[in-house]
């Protein structure tokens, strides 16, 4: 009853009574002036006619009683329509019978003999038919009106075709009218007479059709020609395959059976709330038909969609505040579907948000009914509460959130309370609780406010001139009351005359003092409180001051930027001697220094004991690097090498090299050097010139990957010698400080000793740089 008054008294119009012809209505439990007009007049918003013709009634809220007996103006063209849309949702098209383009639709929309009506996916309609009963038409069905019947078809192409199609009828007499007044619905296989209560016809693809009564009196079913009558009684259901008769009423598939949950779920005006609910597993379920609606008698659809067997919960998001009411039936295998259980009972309960800095809520044309739900025929259901984001709101930061009387709130392991200033930003989840009550919680995305500085103009403010100026602080919409903040400036901005603006945001007057040597100013949106609490920062330019008679400071010489050092890379290797392999070389290593290196090879055929040789080194570099000079002198400390390419113990060798690139990621350096015969017939025993060039490309933040190589000509300078062509491939990796690793392959091909000579090597090695 509390709606009731409610409805009545949001919508009333107020225009005097006039005499006009009546008919008395003796009030049911349960009624409204809204229900009685819906019922009477095809909308709940007309009302105002029954306020008109019952003064007795008295100023509002009107309280009706059972028994009660009110007198209801009987409308000119009343009888005219055959049927009157009295509630839709999403796509509703009408045609008239001598035109083929299609309508939208509307509540309060008449429809004559002959019309048709048409829902899209996802759409459902309601059709009042006379005075007395009321059909649900659902989605991806056409209705053609003939009187007090319909015949369901189902448009496809440019033609209508007598197909398919769902209509859900809920038949309820008037006081004064017949009682037993039917609904008639044609099918392509069978005619069912519907009465009092709510009974349900469905045509499937191959022209079955299939009645079942959920509530009231029996329905009389026949095959489309009228014969083999069967009647239908309350929880059972009948089927009429195309040519033959009805089947023996069978029992329908029994309602799920609601889990146990909150029942009330915390929401805000502007962002709306989320509800869930489960349900148990049904026998015989195939799949479950979940309405939610506005009304307790299922009408004013906000969903209806049927799940597979496999889902038992449901979940929509942003819903406005307000009661909804959940109902869940079972269809069986056999396409039927049972009588729904009790609608469930959900609640979406508002929470306050209070701007940063206010003391009121924020706000709304109309608190006690921000969305015009209490006397909703249609919109709500055009919403995709199904698909639509579970983004959480977006809130303001520093806003206070205020719950109802007997909610408490409270997140991560903080204690329950009913204010919250939202303080952290990010996301936020609410376990709520009214006593021993769950409720069901509520998600945030708590985020920083933007400013922005508009001139007198209302023209975004680049520079703050050094004088009195207007402005207009611009804040996020989400922050729409402005009487708990104020302005705050650095030193030498003084602000003035604080308040809000006509069009929304805060408005002041700034001087900026010409003794500031800044160049920018950051002007801050804070509580006015104690606190201060910064809400958003602007920041603008500030314009030049006064020129000054001091000359201005000597232009200041930013020093050079240091260039880091390059990473040592390994070079085990390259500083290993062999007279007919080279090995890589960090090209890029600079000043003087020098080596030691321990190389070991295994025994070849030709050599019976394995290689243990050391090299020592110095290198000098002068003119930056662009002229280094080498020397290296290998040891054998175990070898009995009788191949040239392993000779050269005791040897010297000595060279020139140059570094003749080292820009960004590209190092290259070239090296001409020679082989020393110091050791006589133990060593080369003869001269050898080697011409080499060292390459490599870094990568990634500070030359952490390197790819180099190595690529040499060695000759002997003795007739018929030995002609080889050498190189090294690689790449390396800095680790850390002065470690770095890397793996190479040597390769050594060409004419010695008189023979075709082929070889290579593999190896890996780690590389110290301690400068």
């Amino acid at each position: 009853m509390r709606r009731a008054i409610a409805l009545c008294a949001l919508l009333a119009i107020s225009t005097p009574a006039r005499a006009q012809e009546t008919e008395d209505y003796t009030v049911r439990r349960g009624d409204t002036c809204g229900q009685i007009a819906r019922a009477r007049y095809g909308h709940s918003r007309r009302y105002d006619l029954i306020h008109q013709a019952n003064p007795e009634l008295g100023p509002m809220p009107h309280h009706l009683t059972p028994g009660q007996v009110l007198h209801l103006p009987v409308l000119p063209d009343q009888s005219a329509a055959d049927a009157t849309v009295t509630a839709m949702r999403r796509t509703v098209r009408h045609q008239r019978p001598s035109q083929g383009e299609w309508t939208p639709s509307h509540v309060g929309q008449d429809l004559n003999q002959g019309w048709r009506l048409s829902t899209g996916s996802e759409s459902t309609a309601e059709l009042s038919f006379r005075r007395s009963s009321a059909a649900t038409i659902r989605e991806e069905t056409l209705v053609i009106v003939y009187g007090t019947g319909v015949e369901r078809v189902r448009h496809e192409g440019s033609r209508a075709v007598v197909r398919q199609g769902s209509i859900l009828s809920r038949l309820r007499s008037l006081s004064g009218a017949d009682p037993d007044e039917p609904l008639e619905v044609e099918t392509p296989s069978a005619r069912a007479t519907l009465r009092d209560g709510e009974s349900q016809v469905d045509v499937d693809e191959s022209g079955t059709t299939r009645v079942a009564v959920h509530t009231g009196g029996n329905a009389t079913v026949t095959t489309a020609e009228g014969e083999g009558a069967v009647q239908v009684r309350p929880g059972h259901g009948t089927s009429v395959q195309p040519g033959q008769r009805p089947a023996r009423p069978r029992p329908l598939p029994r309602a799920p059976r609601w889990v146990p949950g909150p029942h009330r779920f915390v929401g805000l005006h502007d962002g709306g709330g989320t509800i869930r609910g489960r349900w148990e597993e049904a026998p015989r379920a195939a799949r479950y038909r979940v309405e939610v609606a506005r009304r307790r008698d299922g009408r004013d659809l906000v969903i209806a969609t049927a799940v597979p067997a496999t889902v038992r919960e449901m979940e929509m998001h942003r819903l406005p505040p307000g009661t909804y009411y959940v109902r869940v039936a079972t269809i069986d295998d056999e396409q039927f579907e049972g009588r729904p259980a009790q609608p469930i009972e959900l609640e979406v309960v508002p929470a306050e948000l209070i701007a940063p800095g206010a003391t009121t809520p924020l706000d709304l044309t109309n608190p006690d009914d921000p969305y015009g739900l209490e006397g909703l025929d249609d919109g709500l259901g055009d919403l995709d509460h199904v698909g639509v984001s579970a983004t959480p709101p977006r809130v303001p930061r520093y806003a206070t959130l205020m719950l109802p009387d007997d909610i408490r709130c409270r997140f991560g392991a903080s204690d329950p309370v009913q204010q919250l200033r939202l303080v952290d930003e990010g996301p936020l989840a609410l376990t709520c609780a009214a006593g021993d009550e769950e409720v069901g919680g509520l998600a945030m995305q708590v985020l920083a406010s933007s400013a922005r500085l508009e001139d007198r103009e209302g023209h975004t403010l680049e520079t703050l001139p050094r004088a009195e100026t207007a402005v207009r602080v611009l804040l996020d919409p989400s922050i729409r009351d402005v009487s708990g903040l104020t302005l705050l400036a650095p030193e030498g901005v003084a602000v003035a005359d604080v308040g809000p603006h006509p069009d929304g945001g805060i408005e002041a007057v700034l001087t900026a003092s010409e003794a500031i040597e800044a160049e920018r100013v950051v002007v801050r949106v804070a509580t006015s409180d104690e606190s201060h609490l910064p809400i958003a920062d602007a920041e603008v330019a500030l314009a030049p001051g006064a020129v000054a008679d001091t000359p201005p400071p000597p232009p200041s010489v930013e020093p050079e930027p240091e260039i880091p050092d390059p990473h040592g890379l390994q070079e085990a290797f390259g500083l290993a001697a062999f007279a007919s392999m080279v090995g890589l070389r960090d090209e890029r290593r600079s000043g003087s220094g020098m080596h030691l290196a321990l190389s070991f090879a295994s025994a070849e055929s030709m050599d019976p004991d394995a290689q243990l040789r050391v090299t020592g080194g110095a290198r000098a570099a002068f003119l930056d690097d662009y002229l280094r000079v080498e020397v290296a002198v290998p040891l054998d400390l175990a070898s009995s090498a009788n191949r040239t390419a392993n000779r050269g113990s005791r040897d010297v060798y000595f060279a020139v090299s140059s570094r003749v690139l080292n820009e960004g990621m590209i190092g290259l350096a070239v090296e001409a050097g020679i082989w020393a015969p110091t050791a006589g017939d133990q060593g080369l025993d003869r001269g050898r010139l080697m011409i080499a060039a060292d390459f490599s490309l870094r990568f990634l933040d500070d030359d952490r990957l390197a790819v180099r190589t190595r690529q040499a000509g060695v000759f002997d300078l003795v007739g018929s010698g030995s002609v080889l062509w050498s190189s090294a491939y690689g790449f390396d990796v800095w680790i850390a400080g002065p470690l770095s690793a890397g793996v190479e392959l040597d390769l050594s091909m060409g004419h010695e000793d008189g023979v075709d000579l082929a070889a290579g090597a593999v190896g890996a090695g780690l590389a110290l740089d301690l400068g």
